[in-house]
């Protein structure tokens, strides 16, 4: 009978979720009291709370807390959010040019891959399967593609599972291509 009772009264152990809410929670309506406490109170939120509140200073008092901590929380998101979104137009503009270059490499439009480059792309950039640029390039055999690549920068030795671009196109019978890697390694072997 007591193990009945027992097991019924015993406190739960806290899921990490509930304890972090909590401790945060805790946080601001610390900052809230501090800002109280310093005189720093929201004019707009403080005329809210008293309306709230019917005239009731206590009361008052009570609501201006809770809506001033759900502000804070407010802020927080929005300035969460802006963070999240400057984060990501920085990574598409860095990531924009690239993604032009696989596709234009995938299209073996030389156009725009050069127009790719020009606007920042990395010559060593990878395709969505992983492959280097050049690598893929040397698979199709495009002796101009190679040129310009290798003339932005791309590593003529950048191996893939193994094998060199040079050896792709040798091996898949690509001769212009593996002519012009073939130079652009012997250059940069010195």
């Amino acid at each position: 009978m007591f193990e009945k009772l027992r097991a019924k009264f015993t406190l739960r152990q806290p899921t990490g979720e509930g304890v972090l809410e909590r401790e945060s929670d805790e946080a601001w309506f610390a900052d809230v009291a501090e800002e109280i406490q310093q005189g720093r109170v929201r004019p707009g939120l403080w005329a809210k709370a008293i309306a709230e509140a019917d005239g009731d200073d206590a009361r008052a008092r009570a609501i201006y807390i809770r809506l001033r901590v759900q502000s804070m929380k407010d802020e927080a998101y929005h300035q969460s959010v802006a963070e999240a979104e400057a984060t990501a137009k920085a990574r598409e503009r860095q990531e924009g040019p690239n993604r032009q270059l696989v596709i234009a490499v995938a299209d073996q439009h030389l156009l725009g891959a050069r127009a790719a480059l020009e606007r920042g792309a990395d010559p060593n950039c990878r395709m969505a399967g992983g492959e280097p640029v050049l690598y893929f390039t040397a698979g199709l055999g495009d002796p101009e593609m190679v040129e310009l690549l290798l003339g932005a920068g791309a590593g003529p030795d950048q191996a893939y599972l193994g094998t060199t671009p040079l050896a792709l196109a040798s091996r898949l019978g690509h001769v212009e291509a593996a002519r012009v890697l073939e130079e652009a390694v012997r250059v940069a072997a010195g």
